[in-house]
């Protein structure tokens, strides 16, 4: 008797759990019915509105991606020729503004007296094993070699030189272009 007893109370609390069980997951949260949320797509129209209202444009992705190329050899010309840079920058802008030609050509300018300025500075690179580019470009720019670790990371991307650095010590210098210095790092 006792077997038949001990089965009834265990069969009793498997049909118990079994309908908590279904009264948790089945049951609705509280707070009132759940509320399915209709998933809306924005128009096009929507999206012009939205750039007009914060005074943005919008560009296709390789009209983009063109600027981009420009103004990274722009960047890397203005260190060797100002005069290029100017030249470069008002056909990036295409010629429209003549006070957007002026600013950008006292910015070349700037950074030219800047460049012509500053002291030479030289500095001994040491890649060991692990170091990445973005260590390396950090280093060069904490060291005064390169004036951006960004544009000078960017750079190496852009060549794929980043994954060609080889391990040693190299004397650079800040009056080297980026090419330069990314020759030698990787010794192409």
């Amino acid at each position: 008797m006792a077997n038949n007893s001990l089965r009834s109370f265990a069969s009793g609390m498997i049909i118990a759990t079994s309908i908590f069980t279904a009264i948790y997951y089945f049951q609705p949260a509280e707070g009132g019915e759940k509320t399915i949320e209709e998933v809306r797509t924005i128009t096009e129209e929507e999206v012009q509105q939205y750039l007009e209202n914060k005074n943005y444009i919008s560009i296709p992705k390789q009209t983009y991606e063109e600027l981009m190329e420009k103004q990274n050899t722009t960047d890397l010309k203005s260190k060797d020729n100002p005069e290029a840079t100017d030249k470069a920058s008002e056909q990036l802008l295409g010629g429209n503004t003549a006070a957007g030609n002026e600013e950008t050509s006292n910015n070349n300018k700037k950074y030219a007296e800047e460049s012509t300025n500053s002291k030479p500075v030289t500095y001994k690179l040491e890649v060991v094993r692990g170091m990445n580019s973005i260590q390396i470009a950090k280093q060069l720019e904490k060291a005064g070699i390169v004036k951006s670790s960004e544009e000078f990371e960017q750079f190496l991307l852009n060549k794929k030189w980043n994954r060609s650095i080889q391990i040693g010590t190299y004397d650079l210098s800040n009056e080297m272009s980026y090419e330069e210095i990314g020759r030698i790092i990787t010794k192409k």
